[in-house]
């Protein structure tokens, strides 16, 4: 029985459009490396390495990206020199 994927919200990939899903796991594909899945976000309160799927799936707004890195697990990495 294959595993389901989830959302770093807890919940199965929710897309609710097969086309926007098919589009980011693709651009996962393409982005190769040790974690493909994750990307870079930088704010002026520090930097987090943030899941694709939950951004596309939910957004971000970087006033609220601190405590949402810090209830969801998201890395924090050191800032661009």
């Amino acid at each position: 029985m294959p595993q389901t994927e989830l959302c770093p919200c807890g919940r199965p990939l929710h897309y609710a459009d097969p086309f926007v899903r098919s589009s980011v796991e693709r651009i996962i594909r393409a982005r190769g490396g040790p974690h493909p899945h994750l990307i870079e976000v930088y704010t002026e309160d520090g930097a987090w390495l943030v899941p694709l799927h939950y951004l596309a799936l939910h957004g971000i707004h970087a006033v609220t990206l601190p405590e949402l890195a810090k209830d969801l697990g998201f890395e924090k990495i050191p800032p661009l020199s």
